[in-house]
């Protein structure tokens, strides 16, 4: 097959993909729909650059005049890129099964000293906490540091873990706005956006907690953090 074919094959396929996407019909151009579309998808969002400048090389390889002869050929690495493209966008990785994991979690009423060792010994940062086993709020090593910051001079200097609680720590966090649930079904766009969007509120996301339908009266059966970015990036693949 000629790298032509591929690549008008790849770009007619991705085209049907996004008039399904906001229901358009066949009279709507390439970049309406491209635009149309971005605003319902966040993997057509991160692509829409890309996908216009597929259209503006359609068309240098195709004539539409005399019957939409090929006038020229794509090298290799021009088809690879939109194919991969089309595979991502109609296939875009989710974050299940990619970060489902036995999530580690403590009510209010756990002691600082076994959630601390907990925390350092699967290297987590961050858990979730429950009151009579409804989620509160997000436990982080900031809200450890700030807390013991704040009360230094308390007790002479000397804070004894094993006789304070979660519930305790969590007064002091800075942010308790620092958490979002998701959907299994998210995907890996949707949550990288999720991040984003607290960063231009100029707030800090510090987990995206995965649950069957992004409730949170639902278990946690996943985690994401920024520090998850790379595996995102890496999951995507381009």
């Amino acid at each position: 097959m000629e790298n032509s074919e591929r690549y008008l094959n790849a770009f007619n396929s991705i085209e049907n993909h996004l008039k399904k996407i906001c229901n358009f019909d066949t009279r709507a151009t390439f970049s309406q729909v491209v635009n149309e579309a971005s605003k319902r998808s966040s993997v057509v969002r991160r692509f829409e650059d890309d996908l216009k400048e597929f259209a503006d090389l359609r068309n240098a390889i195709v004539h539409d005049r005399g019957g939409g002869y090929v006038i020229a050929e794509p090298n290799v690495k021009a088809v690879e890129t939109i194919e991969q493209i089309l595979d991502v966008i109609t296939k875009p990785p989710k974050v299940i099964p990619a970060f489902q994991v036995a999530v580690l979690a403590f009510d209010t009423h756990t002691l600082v000293s076994k959630a601390v060792a907990s925390m350092a010994k699967k290297k987590f940062s961050q858990a979730p906490i429950t009151d009579n086993g409804v989620f509160k709020a997000l436990f982080t090593t900031d809200a450890i540091t700030r807390w013991l910051g704040l009360n230094e001079n308390a007790n002479g200097g000397r804070i004894c873990l094993s006789e304070c609680t979660i519930g305790e720590v969590l007064e002091y966090s800075e942010s308790l706005d620092n958490f979002k649930f998701i959907s299994r079904k998210a995907t890996l766009f949707e949550t990288m956006e999720a991040f984003h969007e607290f960063e231009k509120q100029g707030k800090r996301l510090d987990a995206a907690l995965i649950t069957e339908t992004g409730k949170a009266k639902e278990a946690i059966i996943g985690i994401v953090t920024v520090a998850d970015f790379p595996k995102m990036i890496q999951k995507i693949g381009i």
